[in-house]
């Protein structure tokens, strides 16, 4: 695409031939993204997308979201939506590098990527279904049906319906016998279970388009999906073996979120205009084990524990002051936390443009608005505590159904944004274009916050009570300059600008160096490109050297020598130097070579103070990020037998080392993954056999650095699968 900036594009077919279903898979096929794939159990928890090294992650278990905003805006088509979307029924896949603050706003400082879903056909049915199996030597049978459909009502009217049911079978092993704490001494069973990490996702997307008139089109589009998983998706290969683990508590999540957008395309004259709405509500409950978070901090020791008091939490303190002996009177120590969240979500725009490619003017002016409320709640359930903590008499509000409670936090975070914003390309000769954009906003931040132990809350109950907002305004500015060469290569410079706007934390008395508000933060990206396609499409070459200026760093932080909970700050100016290409090369034997890699530099420009203490100095690797990415896809159509179409893929990525925490880091070994697959098809059927993880690597995704003894979370085992398609 001739664009002043880097983008790459996947197709539908692309998509579903190699199998790919969640963004962890997607964007290993892309140079210069990434993401922490933690699994299903928090794929819709917290957008961990990062283009160019724009990591805003922690190094927490990311068990609940963070209110920092994210670096990576995500579309669904036309609608900003972050959750776990299954890539089902898709015409395309855009990734959008570098700062596109001024289209797509605050969440686009680091770019977008954009889901492109298939549309309802005029005049056209068309109708299919897909089956997919598959397992391996260390993971559980996976199965998946997928069917849509496409009716034209009437001249002007068409609908489309998809839905789908995955379900993928588990790889982690739970490792039975008991568990001792070594504060009480109070053993515990533990679960055993064979590949208990299972997780199913169904759901579905409904859409209805109307052709109004020769000026005006309308889709009306509903999609729900719920996804339910059961265990974790991380082990302790050193502790007790390759991909094994060990739970007190049956871990489960269970997500739901529907979606409801009205889109109207239209124009007038010589002016184009577009809307859309969309409403969007989330309900999540999860279910943790939290008992290495008991023993870290040794809560049922007899002693002083790790909060620095003297505890008498599961065993009864009457008995050790008059008998001298704890022996039947301690209680269970096993806690689990339990985490549900209710969001709604509503955002509008509005925008008109006018002009082509060729024209001495294009421009295009919009309005946004976005509303977001999200009130949810976090528990440590402990109900082995003694009673006298919960009922009043030492501690606690006395009130039923408040017993057994260890912390809580009950909030509600409201976030409304207003932006107009404008682009101008203006035609400097037949060869050269200049671009120029302005994203004017207003945000507010309105943070309900309260938490406290034994079922209270505020200061009386070692916690925190307050109602705080924060307002921001500002603007983001772009300018770049293209020129078409004579071999009609293009050449371009980008300044471009990205922000995120100011925020608040939630506190407690045990998060002392957790500032109760953030900054905003600024991101300034310099780009040179070059984007070439040779006469007959054989040879693309697109290539972009930049440097990103990142003022006043806004991230999340976990350090567990700092707060018990994680929280964000603003730990000052960093530096992102980096360099990406991709290739693409179709040869005269049919072979397809596409060869795409990015070397970066991430680093803080300055110390990181908190507290007037040093945490990290000027010249860190940001965190989760690799300097060196590489992939390769080998890709070839051949005639099968009985002519039959048939097709074949390899591809493979590489990521190298990272850094999990800009604060007290773990190093994460570089890894490669390769999936191979191919396919036999006629007109209206197709038969895919294809291996996923070729040479059933285990990587280390990202390893956490907390309270847990080890805890890393890898990718599936290799899988051999088949996958039928039928189209009518």
């Amino acid at each position: 695409l001739d664009v002043p900036y880097n983008i790459s594009t996947l197709s539908g077919d692309e998509i579903t031939n190699r199998g790919i279903l969640d963004n962890g898979e997607l964007l290993r096929n892309f140079v210069g993204i990434s993401t922490i794939d933690r699994g299903y159990r928090n794929a819709g928890t917290t957008n961990n997308i990062r283009i160019r090294g724009l990591n805003v992650d922690s190094s927490a278990l990311q068990d609940y979201p963070v209110s920092a905003v994210a670096s990576v805006s995500t579309y669904v088509d036309k609608t900003p939506i972050f959750a776990n979307f299954l890539l089902r029924d898709l015409k395309r896949v855009e990734v959008l590098r570098g700062p596109q603050g001024t289209l797509y706003g605050s969440s686009a400082q680091g770019g977008t990527v954009k889901l492109i879903t298939n549309k309802p056909q005029r005049d056209e049915f068309e109708a299919g279904a897909e089956l997919d199996f598959s397992s391996g030597q260390s993971v559980d049978t996976s199965e998946s049906l997928e069917a849509f459909i496409n009716i034209p009502l009437s001249e002007n009217m068409s609908a489309r319906l998809s839905a789908y049911d995955v379900t993928e079978g588990g790889f982690i092993d739970l490792v039975g016998g008991t568990k001792t704490f070594t504060g009480s001494g109070y053993t515990v069973p533990l679960i055993e279970a064979e590949d208990h990490n299972e997780s199913e996702v169904r759901g579905f997307r409904a859409s209805l388009r109307a052709w109004v008139n020769d000026n005006l089109t309308a889709t009306l589009t509903h999609i729900n999906q719920e996804s339910y998983t059961v265990g974790s998706w991380d082990h302790q290969p050193e502790t007790l073996g390759k991909l094994k683990s060990n739970k007190v508590i049956a871990e489960f999540t269970d997500d739901e979120w529907n979606q409801t957008s009205l889109t109207l395309e239209g124009n007038f004259n010589d002016t184009s205009f577009t809307y859309a709405g969309t409403f969007f509500d989330r309900d999540v409950r999860y279910l943790w084990d939290y008992n290495d978070y008991v023993e870290y901090y040794q809560l049922d020791s007899t002693g002083v524990n790790g909060f620095g008091y003297a505890s008498y939490y599961t065993c009864d303190y009457y008995s050790y002051y008059y008998y001298g002996t704890f022996e039947g009177a301690c209680n269970d120590p096993t806690m689990w936390a339990d985490y549900s969240l209710n969001m709604e979500r509503e955002t509008h725009e509005l925008r008109f443009a006018s002009g082509e490619d060729g024209d001495q003017l294009q421009w295009l002016i919009g309005v946004f608005y976005d509303k977001l409320e999200n009130p949810y709640k976090y528990t440590y359930l402990w109900p082995g505590m003694q009673s006298y903590y919960s009922d009043g008499s030492w501690g606690g509000t006395g009130v039923s159904g408040r017993e057994g409670i260890w912390w809580e936090a009950d909030n509600i975070r409201e976030d409304e944004t207003k932006a107009i914003y404008g682009e101008a390309i203006i035609a400097l000769d037949e060869n050269t274009n200049l671009t120029l954009g302005l994203r004017a906003f207003d945000s507010e931040i309105l943070f309900n916050a309260k938490d406290g132990y034994f079922g209270g809350f505020g200061l009386d109950y070692y916690g925190h009570a307050a109602n705080r907002t924060e307002e921001d305004s500002g603007i983001s500015p772009k300018i770049a300059i293209s020129r078409t060469l004579e071999n009609d290569a293009l050449v371009y410079f980008n300044y471009s600008q990205g922000y995120r706007p100011a925020g608040t934390n939630r506190t407690n008395k045990n998060s002392d160096a957790a500032p109760l508000y953030y900054d905003s933060d600024e991101l300034n990206n310099y780009e040179i490109g070059l984007k070439y396609t040779n006469s007959d499409a054989t040879l693309r070459f697109n290539t972009a050297l930049y440097l990103m200026d990142w003022k006043d760093m806004q991230t999340a932080v976990y350090d567990r020598n700092l707060a018990t909970i994680q929280f964000n700050t603003n730990i000052g100016d960093a530096e992102i130097t980096g360099l990406e290409f991709d290739l693409s090369y179709l040869a005269k034997n049919g072979f397809n070579f596409i060869l795409g890699g990015s070397v970066i530099d991430p680093k803080l420009k300055e110390d990181f103070v908190l507290s007037g203490v040093v945490q990290a100095t000027s010249g860190t690797q940001l965190a989760n990020v690799a300097k060196r990415k590489l992939s390769l896809s080998i890709n070839r159509e051949f005639t099968a037998f009985n002519g039959l179409d048939g097709y074949f893929d390899l591809n493979v990525s590489r990521t190298g080392e990272r850094k999990s925490s800009v604060t007290n880091p773990v190093d994460q070994p570089r890894y490669t993954l390769a999936n191979l697959s191919t396919s036999i098809s006629s007109d209206n059927w197709e038969g895919v056999f294809y291996i996923d993880n070729l040479t059933d690597q285990q990587a280390v995704i990202w390893e956490y650095q907390g309270y847990r003894p080890e805890t890393k979370f890898t990718n599936r085992p290799r899988e051999t699968g088949i996958r039928l398609k039928y189209k009518l």
